[in-house]
């Protein structure tokens, strides 16, 4: 190698660490900075690291303390939620209807494009299902209370429900009849421009033929006679008097009812003989006999039904001097009494059981 290249050599190398060192300075000037700037290290909380504690000037943490009590002091600002709109849970849509039941109604679901109003759906029941011989009902799912009601003329609706009842005391539904109220069902979802979802008419057929067993088990119906044992006859205007005093009303079958705040009915009274009662000819009426009635699945309040029957057919014996006599004109006696009820504690038991409590609303259609 030449003087030359040597001496190139050794300048090479010393620019080279002139550099290094150069940068080596700057770094070091540039910690001490920023340490002077920022004492003490933070905290790594990725790497959930703790930051050692700085030593604190005189009076810090007086200070530190007087700002958390002046902090703890200030009022807690509110937290606002921001919504677009009224929230609606569309399970809410789900629950429960007011007036239809599932195993009593063949019930057709109705979804419409737009909220219609109660008036036009009145209309469009009216003359797609005006001609049929069974009771049907509908409601609506409100797009006012976001809830399931009674259909009325003045809501509006967005979902509904349309019904025929299945069973009452003339019968059962049969398959012919649900088939005509589907299609009708059909067409009165058309007419409102929505669409209908019916169920199958084979399975509403098999619900109809069971309602109606079930009702035939627990369908009882008591009466008690109330006769003279000298052979006497009662007079209509005392039976009137008397009947009215109990807060019972003449209906139109010619029987004195009486019926709670709800309009079920809590017992009745009638002549023996089937006669019917009139309103004026009571004043001329001689009965040999009267028959204090109790419809069971008509009557509210469980066991208190027939005692409240009971004490109404007592009062009825003392007051006009009869005795109150069985279908075979046998005295009826205490025992008689308490069997009686212990079989119709039967019978409710399992109409709530069955969902259909007596008394209640679904009970005063099926039992008409």
């Amino acid at each position: 190698m030449s003087e030359l290249q040597l001496g190139l050599l050794a300048i090479g190398i010393a620019v080279v660490a002139g550099v290094f060192g150069y940068n080596k300075w700057q770094e070091a000037k540039l910690r001490r900075n920023t340490e002077a700037a920022f004492p003490g290290r933070g905290a790594d909380v990725l790497l959930g690291e703790s930051a050692p504690a700085s030593p604190a000037p005189a009076g810090a943490a007086e200070s530190v303390a007087d700002d958390a009590e002046d902090e703890l002091a200030q009022p807690t600002p509110e937290r606002v939620e921001h919504t677009i709109g009224p929230v609606v849970d569309p399970v809410a849509k789900l629950g429960r209807a007011t007036v239809l039941a599932e195993g009593v109604d063949y019930v057709v679901d109705v979804e419409c494009v737009e909220p219609v109003r109660g008036d036009a759906v009145r209309a469009a029941a009216i003359g797609h299902f005006g001609g049929l011989r069974r009771p049907f009902h509908w409601e609506g799912f409100s797009t006012d209370t976001e809830a399931w009601e009674p259909g009325a003329d003045h809501g509006r609706y967005e979902l509904l429900r349309v019904g025929l009842q299945l069973a009452n005391r003339n019968g059962a539904a049969g398959e012919a009849e649900i088939a005509s109220f589907a299609a009708a069902a059909q067409a009165f979802a058309v007419a409102l421009g929505g669409a209908a979802e019916c169920p199958d008419v084979r399975d509403g057929a098999a619900a109809a033929a069971a309602l109606d067993r079930f009702c035939a088990d627990v369908d009882v119906q008591i009466g008690f006679n109330i006769v003279r044992t000298d052979g006497g006859t009662f007079a209509g205007t005392k039976i009137r008097t008397l009947a009215e005093a109990a807060g019972c009303t003449l209906d139109p079958d010619g029987r004195y009812r009486r019926r709670d705040e709800s309009g079920a009915e809590l017992y009745g009274l009638g002549n023996a003989d089937g006669t019917p009662f009139r309103g004026e000819a009571m004043r001329d009426l001689a009965a040999s006999g009267l028959t204090v009635m109790l419809d069971l699945p008509r009557a509210p309040d469980g066991a208190a039904a027939f005692r409240r029957f009971l004490e109404f057919a007592r009062q009825i014996e003392t007051t006009l001097g009869g005795t109150l006599v069985d279908d075979n004109g046998k005295p009826l006696v205490e025992p008689a009494f308490q069997q009686i009820a212990a079989q119709l504690d039967a019978v409710q038991k399992s109409m709530a059981a069955q969902g259909i409590r007596p008394g209640s609303p679904v009970a005063l259609r099926v039992f008409s």
